[in-house]
């Protein structure tokens, strides 16, 4: 019907298991979704958590097929990757705000990801909070504009208000 909304198609990972949590966030920019799965085992690793690419016209006109599955280079068990997903164009962000950072658990990263001209997906670089502390939570909530990247740290302690959050531009 004209103006009528309607289910298009469920998306699933491809290797989806127990307690992925696939869909814990979602993100979408014109042709593509990018999927959280932060209960993602890998390697053995569990709760490492990862994130799924899925483009519109993949495989078939109007597919939305799965591209690739994104995991942390240095990824550990706990980490939570794909607490929450942005996208634009040929850039991803993908929070694991239960990352450890030497002594300081959960004080959480996050991940930039960019599609160089040959189509690869290459991670840039691993995000991290300046003066970052444990149970931030860094990477739990995110958001991408062009060259702009913001990431939330809900937990973080401000002075001396506990948990009183904080987000890193």
């Amino acid at each position: 019907a004209a103006n009528g909304w309607g289910e298009v198609k469920q998306l699933t990972a491809g290797d989806g298991a127990n307690s992925d949590f696939f869909g814990a966030a979602v993100a979408v920019s014109l042709d593509a979704v990018v999927v959280g799965a932060n209960g993602d085992s890998v390697n053995g690793q569990p709760n490492q958590g990862s994130a799924y690419l899925f483009e519109r016209n993949h495989a078939a006109a109007n597919g939305w097929g799965q591209v690739r599955q994104f995991v942390a280079g240095d990824g550990a068990a706990g980490d939570l990757l794909g607490s929450d997903v942005a996208v634009q164009g040929d850039l991803i962000l993908l929070g694991a705000a239960g990352d450890d950072l030497a002594a300081n658990t959960d004080q959480g990263s996050a991940y930039l990801f960019e599609r160089n001209q040959a189509g690869d997906w290459l991670q840039l670089g691993k995000l991290l909070a300046t003066g970052g502390a444990k149970s931030d939570e860094f990477g739990g909530s995110l958001a991408l504009d062009g060259d702009t990247l913001i990431v939330g740290a809900r937990r973080a302690n401000v002075q001396l208000k506990n948990d009183q959050g904080s987000a890193y531009l």
